[in-house]
């Protein structure tokens, strides 16, 4: 019998154990109610595909714990490895800004706890909050 890929979570932000000082951690309590009710939080095991080079990712997803690895395919056909993300990352977040396909492939590579949340419920938090502003890393600025 196969393992599941994917496994339900208990979705609570507020009494998380793994909260720490972080992006999504320690937002203002009102704003963290409002982040808690959204998405859910799902166990994944390792060597699981959360986003596909090349599509348009339905949402974020924030990584509670565990690591994945986030890579793009070059033109030889060979996978590069462009950095491993890790705790409280939020991962498809410039795709789901810019309204443009994902530009890596993002997998598992350790069982982790990931919370996903919709594309709309995203962009409706962003827009109503004024706590949550997207920087660029310096290198984007003024492209």
């Amino acid at each position: 019998m196969a393992a599941p890929r994917r496994l339900p979570a208990l979705n609570d932000c507020l009494n998380c154990t793994l909260r720490k000082n972080g992006d999504f951690c320690q937002l203002p309590d009102t704003l963290l109610r409002e982040f808690n009710a959204m998405g859910h939080l799902t166990l994944y095991p390792g060597n699981a595909t959360l986003l596909r080079e090349g599509q348009i990712p339905r949402g974020i997803y924030v990584v509670c714990s565990g690591r994945a690895k986030l890579a793009v395919e070059a033109r030889d056909g060979k996978t590069l490895i462009l950095k491993i993300a890790g705790n409280r990352e939020v991962l498809g977040l410039s795709a789901i800004v810019s309204g443009r396909p994902s530009p890596m492939t993002v997998t598992t590579i350790e069982f982790c706890q990931i919370k996903f949340i919709e594309q709309e419920s995203f962009m409706r938090l962003l827009e109503g909050s004024n706590h949550i502003t997207i920087a660029s890393p310096p290198c984007w600025r003024g492209r």
